[in-house]
C-alpha cells in the first residue's frame, strides 16, 4: 500500500529489475534476426546484472562487465555486449518508462574493417586451386561480390543477362 501511494501521490515509480527488463526486451525483439544472439549475450551478462533493479545499474557495473569480457574477447565482441546493455537500459528509460536515468555507456573504437579486394593473381590462383564443381560459384561471387549464401540461392528471375544485372 505504501508503495502505491508513493506512485500515485508522489510520483515515485515502482522498481523494476534487470530480469524484467531482459523478459521484456526478449518478448519485443523475438522478430529481430541477431535474436539468439542477443540471448547468448543475456546469458553471459546475467551474473552482472541478473540480480539488479535497473536503478542500481551503474557505470561501476558497466565496468565490470567490459572488463570481465575484454579478458575472453576482442574490443568489438565487447562493444556488441556494451550495446546490448546502453539498448535495454535505453528502452526502460525512452518506452517503458520504468527508469529516469541510465548511465552512459561507452563503448571502445572500432577499426574501419578489414574488407580487401583479391587481386587479379590472387583470383586465379584461388580458381586455379579449387575442385571443377566449385569453380563456377566462386566465379560468380568473385564477379558480382555476392557472398556464398546469394550466389547458391540465385535465381534465374534475379538475373538479367542484357542488362548484365544480378
Amino acid at each position: 500500500k505504501a508503495s502505491l501511494w508513493d506512485q500515485e501521490r508522489l510520483g515515485i515509480k515502482p522498481k523494476h529489475s534487470w530480469r524484467e527488463a531482459v523478459v521484456r526486451w526478449l518478448d519485443e525483439t523475438a522478430e529481430k534476426a541477431t535474436h539468439e544472439e542477443d540471448r547468448k549475450k543475456l546469458l553471459w551478462l546475467h551474473p552482472f546484472l541478473g540480480d539488479l533493479n535497473l536503478d542500481d545499474v551503474t557505470l561501476d557495473v558497466i565496468d565490470r562487465i567490459k572488463a570481465a569480457k575484454l579478458k575472453e574477447a576482442s574490443k568489438a565482441t565487447t562493444n556488441r555486449y556494451l550495446a546490448l546493455v546502453r539498448a535495454i537500459l535505453f528502452r526502460a528509460r525512452d518506452e517503458w518508462e520504468w527508469v529516469d536515468k541510465v548511465p552512459k555507456v561507452r563503448l571502445f573504437k572500432e577499426s574501419a574493417g578489414r574488407e580487401r579486394a583479391l587481386t587479379k593473381e590472387e583470383a586465379q590462383r584461388l580458381l586455379d586451386e579449387l575442385p571443377e564443381h566449385q569453380r563456377n560459384v566462386v566465379l560468380v561471387a568473385l564477379m558480382t561480390g555476392l557472398r556464398q549464401g546469394n550466389v547458391i540461392n540465385l535465381q534465374w528471375s534475379q538475373v538479367d543477362l542484357n542488362q548484365r544485372h544480378a
